[in-house]
C-alpha cells in the first residue's frame, strides 16, 4: 500500500536510514514529505475509513480526487503542487528503487502552481540587520543573525549554510580570503566548489572573522525561529 510505504519513508528520512546524496534530508524537506503524507491519509479517509490505496490504484481518477480534496480544504495551488510532487516522488522511488510496482500513470500527473511575488531584502535592509544591537537577554541571537546574513550575502541555500565549517574558508595565493563549498543539490553533477571572495561584501568578511571562520552548529528549526525573533526586535527599533 502507498500509505504504508510513504509512512515508512518519512520515518527513515527522519532517523537518517535513508539519505540524500549521502547526507541526512533537510528539515524542511522532511516536513514537506510528512505534511503531504498526513494530507494523503486524510484524503483516503474521505473514500473509506478502511481504504488503503495500492500502488496500482493510483490513477488519474485518484489524482483528480486528491486535488479536489485539497482545493476544498482551501489549500493554495503551490501547496497542492508540492504535495503532488511528493506523491510522484514516492511512486517513482517505489517503482524504480524498490521495484514494488509497474504503474507509470503517475508520470502524467501535472503539478499545480501559481506565480508568487518574490520577497527579498534590499542592501539597506541587510545593513540595518547587520547593525542591530543584540545585547543582554538577546545576545544569543547574534549567532543566528550572523548565519542568516552570511547566507544572504553569499546566496547559499539553507541546507548548505548549516554545513559551513572552518575548512570551507581558505586563502588565495594573493592573500584574499575566500569561502568555498559544493552546493548539496549539485554535488552529484559537479565536485568543483564555488569560490566566493569574502571582500565582495565588507559585512561578509566581518561576520566570518568574528566567528573565527566557522559557524556554531544550529538546527534549521531554531534558525527559522530566531530569525523571526531578531526581525521583530528590528521592527520595534524602527518604529520608535
Amino acid at each position: 500500500y502507498l500509505d504504508a510505504y510513504w509512512g515508512d519513508f518519512v520515518e527513515k528520512i527522519k532517523n537518517g536510514t535513508i539519505l540524500y546524496n549521502g547526507t541526512k534530508y533537510a528539515w524542511n524537506t522532511i516536513k514537506a514529505f510528512q505534511n503531504s503524507y498526513r494530507c494523503f491519509l486524510d484524503f483516503q479517509k474521505t473514500l473509506s475509513n478502511t481504504t488503503h490505496l495500492r500502488f496500482d490504484e493510483i490513477d488519474r481518477t485518484v489524482y483528480d480526487s486528491f486535488v479536489s480534496f485539497m482545493e476544498n480544504k482551501g489549500e493554495r495551488p503551490n501547496t497542492i503542487g508540492g504535495r503532488i510532487k511528493k506523491l510522484k516522488a514516492l511512486m517513482n522511488r517505489a517503482r524504480v528503487v524498490d521495484n514494488l510496482h509497474d504503474n507509470v500513470l503517475y508520470l502524467g500527473f501535472n503539478p499545480i502552481g501559481e506565480d508568487v511575488d518574490v520577497i527579498y531584502l534590499t542592501e539597506n535592509e541587510l545593513k540595518r540587520i547587520f547593525e542591530l544591537e543584540l545585547e543582554g537577554e538577546n545576545e544569543f541571537l547574534q549567532k543566528y543573525r550572523d548565519i542568516f546574513l552570511f547566507g544572504c550575502y553569499t546566496g547559499m541555500r539553507g541546507s548548505d549554510l548549516l554545513q559551513v565549517q572552518s575548512s570551507s574558508f581558505t586563502e588565495t595565493v594573493r592573500g584574499t580570503k575566500v569561502f568555498k563549498y559544493v552546493p548539496a543539490k549539485t554535488i552529484k553533477k559537479s565536485q568543483v566548489p564555488l569560490s566566493i571572495p569574502l571582500n565582495l561584501w565588507e559585512e561578509c568578511e566581518v561576520i566570518a572573522k568574528r566567528n573565527n571562520y566557522s559557524f556554531p552548529k544550529v538546527t534549521e528549526q531554531k534558525l527559522r525561529k530566531y530569525i523571526k525573533k531578531f526581525m521583530k526586535i528590528l521592527q520595534t527599533e524602527t518604529s520608535r
